[in-house]
């Protein structure tokens, strides 16, 4: 018997087990056969020897099951997936490019202020500085 607590402890020694030639049968039961977590569960049923795999849940259900009924089920999802990857994969780097041609022109356009540094002429004045000779004051300044 292989149970899940195992294969989280060990996870070696428990795919160590699933690997092993000397079962005629492997049973993977679950609470529910139609719970979508069993995905990857029955992506580790693939990989045992034995030669005949079933699947079994608390409502009575009992299924043979087999490379071809899995990848039947699984595979529009995982071409889906595939292709997915592949095509960000493709637009990846000319989308970064595009990425790195905005921020360059938005480093350009905006103007950088820095602390403690003087304003160029023509921006405003912050409050509390002073204002260079020759420079207008408001009302009520002296």
């Amino acid at each position: 018997m292989l149970e899940r607590a195992t294969l989280r402890r060990s996870p070696r020694a428990g795919l160590g087990r699933l690997l092993d030639p000397g079962y005629d049968e492997f049973l993977l039961y679950a609470p529910d056969l139609a719970h979508a977590r069993l995905r990857w569960a029955r992506a580790l049923a693939l990989l045992s020897r034995a030669r005949c795999t079933w699947l079994a849940d608390d409502q009575g259900r009992v299924e043979r099951f087999d490379a071809r009924t899995y990848l039947a089920c699984e595979a529009p999802g995982a071409v889906g997936h595939l292709l997915a990857t592949l095509s960000m994969a493709a637009l990846a780097p000319t989308a970064l490019a595009g990425l790195g041609l905005w921020i360059a022109v938005e480093r350009r356009l905006r103007p950088r202020v820095v602390e403690g540094q003087p304003r160029g002429p023509g921006q405003a004045q912050g409050p509390g500085q002073a204002q260079g000779p020759g420079q207008a004051q408001g009302p009520g300044q002296a």
